[in-house]
């Protein structure tokens, strides 16, 4: 499955996520519904580009890349969940795997009191 069947097939899931509708949907993400009908449309070839695909995730406060994902969960996180997420990314696997260690210790910690 490419990239823009995929966009398709979460685009369906951002007009549930954004109320329902089409129009809501693209209202919400500043863009022509008549573009997003074409697209979730089985008649036309019409692909979901990255910038459009950006900016619904943006509008409904998803993750970035989520458009871009397999069965990917609709999942919302803040400005400040993706900000760590971006920085979990950016860390070597030495220190992911160390700061996993230390997550889970503390979370036990917490978890007791």
């Amino acid at each position: 499955m490419d990239v823009y069947s995929i966009r398709k097939q979460n685009l369906s899931k951002a007009v549930e996520l954004a109320g329902g509708t089409i129009a809501g949907l693209a209202r919400a993400a500043g863009i022509s519904s008549a573009y997003l009908t074409q697209v979730l449309s089985n008649r036309t070839k019409r692909n979901l580009g990255a910038a459009v695909a950006r900016r619904i995730e943006s509008a409904l406060e998803m993750p970035e890349g989520w458009m871009d994902q397999v069965d990917s969960p609709p999942v919302r996180i803040s400005d400040e969940g993706a900000r760590i997420a971006r920085m979990w990314d950016e860390l070597p696997e030495e220190q992911k795997a160390r700061f996993a260690q230390e997550l889970a210790t503390l979370h036990r910690y917490v978890s007791r009191r």
